[in-house]
């Protein structure tokens, strides 16, 4: 095993059980700015204001938030805890953008963590995302809201995209399930 997956799977071991295996694609990586990022400037909501542009950021932080229904681009959005959460559609990712910005839950962003972005789950919790092309899956750290594209159902950090083997495309179809609330004396791990 690779020391870079071997080092993640310690880490997720501390949190939750988690298993995957990468498929490499022949196809070119995607830059930042390309297909799967999403550059904060055309964001609806305004990005928070950077705290760190440090490559070390401070850990933890953050808060336990449901929150209220809200309208995005017209549509109503009702966060709630739904332990039966299951669903397929489209995955994206974001990077460097919002790296070192607060998360909608008050914690610092992290590229290179294994977060997401959801927008209705509680935050933070845990969800199983499966990528369904390659069948590559792990479990990461829901911390923000988000995405507002159409059919798109999870953001991943940078890092997540990475091992699901999504970041060259910038897409992919994903499986994501509910797995529990996270702790808050507990972020996800840095590799």
């Amino acid at each position: 095993m690779s020391g870079e997956v071997g080092t993640t799977l310690k880490c997720l071991a501390v949190t939750t059980m988690c298993a995957f295996c990468a498929c490499p694609t022949s196809q070119a990586p995607a830059k930042e700015g390309g297909k799967g990022y999403n550059n904060h400037k055309a964001q609806v909501a305004k990005a928070s204001v950077r705290t760190s542009n440090r490559k070390q950021l401070r850990k933890g932080g953050g808060r336990y938030v449901v929150g209220k229904a809200y309208v995005v681009r017209g549509k109503r959005y009702n966060p709630k805890q739904d332990r039966d959460y299951d669903s397929k559609g489209i995955a994206s990712w974001y990077g460097a953008g919002f790296h070192g910005r607060l998360t909608a839950n008050g914690e610092i962003f992290d590229k290179d963590h294994l977060s997401a972005a959801h927008s209705t789950l509680p935050l933070p919790s845990y969800v199983r995302v499966t990528n369904l092309e390659n069948r590559s899956s792990l479990i990461v750290r829901v911390n923000d809201r988000g995405p507002f594209h159409k059919g798109r159902i999870i953001d991943l950090s940078s890092k997540a995209a990475d091992l699901l083997d999504l970041k060259k495309r910038g897409t992919a179809t994903v499986r994501v399930q509910y797995v529990g609330l996270a702790r808050m004396d507990v972020t996800t791990c840095h590799t």
